[in-house]
């Protein structure tokens, strides 16, 4: 299993967060999937810089490589 990348934007008013899946070359006709999951946690302190982020949501939403 390859585990894709999380991107993290931020901004005011909103955390953004995007998964990419890895890039892949495919034969015509090919198919590929992404699959998202979304989860909600209780207690996080809303984040007021970037490094609030790192601290308290980069660990619940990392994954590490399988």
């Amino acid at each position: 299993m390859v585990a894709g990348r999380t991107v993290t934007g931020w901004k005011t008013d909103r955390l953004k967060l995007e998964t990419l899946a890895p890039l892949a070359v495919l034969d015509p006709g090919a198919t590929v999937e992404h699959v998202e999951r979304w989860y909600l946690f209780r207690d996080v302190p809303r984040p007021e810089s970037d490094k609030d982020v790192e601290r308290w949501v980069l660990p619940l939403i990392f994954v590490p490589n399988l």
